[in-house]
């Protein structure tokens, strides 16, 4: 499994091959998402104060989360917070209705792992992206729902070339989110209709 970033570029696959991350992702139902890495090791930031030797982390991050355990402990599961954006909406023709354009700012003073899942109405994820590069404090990511809808729209006639649904936004430190729509022929923000989310 894999993932598309900001871009639409592929990345992967990546292998769940440690046992315990694989048993703990497999127990979750695979809620945490696809892995967005292979696995590595570091230092367990806990048991290492009060121990000589610094006993390994074993970790691996997913879409909504990561899943990691200290030398011979149990996996946990660290989910990322969730910031909510209904009424997500795109039109095959950019000009001819509504396209939602969503922003997620860094709130934060530290680096930001985030990524979107785009969801149909009835719940089931239509897409996905990653941004496949940290947002620094303070920076943005400009998420046109258009661009990553596109293939949908055109290949779902059954939709007439439309999208109505919702967008759920992960990341790992407190982000702000805003979402407005592009109405005109110049595909241009409508600001009225700015709404603001608060960080999860």
């Amino acid at each position: 499994m894999g993932f598309r970033d900001q871009n639409g570029a592929i990345h992967g696959p990546f292998a769940l091959d440690n046992a315990k991350i694989r048993d703990k992702w497999l127990n979750l139902l695979g809620s945490p998402g696809a892995p967005t890495e292979n696995d590595w090791t570091g230092v367990c930031p806990t048991q290492a104060e009060s121990s000589l030797l610094s006993p390994t982390m074993y970790i691996q991050r997913f879409e909504r989360g990561y899943i990691y355990y200290c030398g011979t402990g149990s996996a946990v599961y660290a989910p990322y917070s969730v910031t909510h954006v209904p009424g997500v909406r795109g039109r095959y023709t950019c000009g001819a209705g509504d396209n939602s354009v969503i922003v997620v700012e860094n709130i934060s003073s530290g680096y930001a792992t985030v990524n979107i899942i785009i969801h149909n109405f009835d719940g089931t994820i239509r897409d996905s992206r990653i941004r496949n590069m940290l947002l620094e404090p303070g920076g943005q990511w400009v998420i046109n729902v258009h661009e990553i809808l596109f293939d949908w729209l055109v290949l779902g006639t059954n939709m007439g070339g439309t999208f109505n649904g919702d967008a759920y936004v992960y990341s790992d430190q407190s982000v702000a989110v805003n979402h407005s729509y592009i109405v005109d022929e110049d595909c241009k923000y409508l600001p009225t209709i700015l709404r603001a989310y608060p960080p999860p």
